[in-house]
């Protein structure tokens, strides 16, 4: 079934992906050349079109001062910290620090190793509990699991 209407992303959000040309493709011998797992491009596609969503949808979202970020750290969850993540295939460089901080990725290195540890040994998470939470919602964490 041929993906009808506009199809083009925006190129202000920078998106690396390639948008299937059908919706759907429901032809026998497309489906049986899938190449290795069970999935076809445009169900790929489709599983990873929520980050694309939620990038357009945050981008339009008038944030406080405080939480200006947001978009930007909810969006960058799916990169890795050597490019082959997306919607932006974005490494390391490309990444902001708070960005690469995002990690319980981390030992498949869609994190940064190193901030993570420095995030959880200095206690920037408790900093943060501190001043945006009340202490009701604060709970203790053993970070000596998570760090090394």
């Amino acid at each position: 079934m041929p993906r009808l209407g506009e199809t083009a992303l925006d190129p202000k959000f920078g998106f690396q992906v390639k948008v299937p040309d059908n919706l759907y493709n429901f032809g026998e011998l497309y489906n049986l050349c899938i190449r290795c797992g069970t999935l076809t491009e445009e169900e790929r596609f489709k599983i990873n079109e929520h980050i694309l969503q939620t990038i357009v949808m945050l981008d339009r979202m008038p944030f406080p001062k405080h939480l200006k970020r947001v978009p930007e750290y909810a969006c960058t969850h799916h990169e890795t910290m050597v490019g082959t993540g997306y919607p932006r295939e974005l490494d390391a460089e490309g990444l902001s620090i708070p960005s690469r901080i995002l990690s319980f990725f981390k030992k498949d290195k869609h994190g940064d190793a190193e901030l993570f540890d420095l995030f959880l040994s200095f206690g920037l998470y408790r900093r943060y509990g501190e001043r945006y939470l009340k202490p009701e919602q604060i709970d203790e964490a053993d970070v000596t699991k998570f760090v090394g």
